[in-house]
Order: C-alpha cells, then structure tokens, then sequence
C-alpha cells in the first residue's frame, strides 16, 4: 500500500511540517517516557517526588490515549 500526502505550500506549511517531523516526535516522546520510567524505577529515593513522576508519565500517557496515538508511542 502506497500513501501521497499533498500541501499547498506555503500555506500548508505547518500541516507540512507536522507531517514530516512527526517520526522526531514519537522518538522523542518514547525516549522521555523512558526516561521517566528508569527515574521511578532507579533514581527516586524521595517518595514526594516519585508521586510527582508518576503523575507527570500517566498524564502524558493519558494525553496520548485520549488522542488514539498511545499505540504508536508505547
């Protein structure tokens, strides 16, 4: 299966740019939740700060999930 995208440029240009950078995006989100997994799993002595970690990481799974997009990032 092949997929063309078409702008009109440069009046597209943000939809353009979206769609070209979203693989950066992913890659990016993936490498933050990682991130913040490892730090709950190894780099969290205070309990404060781990609740706040937590909160951030299913926040931003949350946005995800309510977006349908969870699935390409987790």
């Amino acid at each position: 299966m092949k997929a063309t995208l078409e702008f009109n440029l440069p009046d597209e240009w943000e939809e353009f740019d979206t769609a070209t950078q979203g693989r950066d995006v992913v890659t990016a989100v993936r490498k933050h939740l990682y991130n913040l997994r490892m730090q709950l799993k190894h780099g969290i002595e205070d309990d404060q700060e781990a609740r706040i970690v937590e909160r951030c990481r299913a926040e931003l799974l949350e946005c995800l999930e309510e977006r349908g997009v969870a699935h390409i990032v987790c």
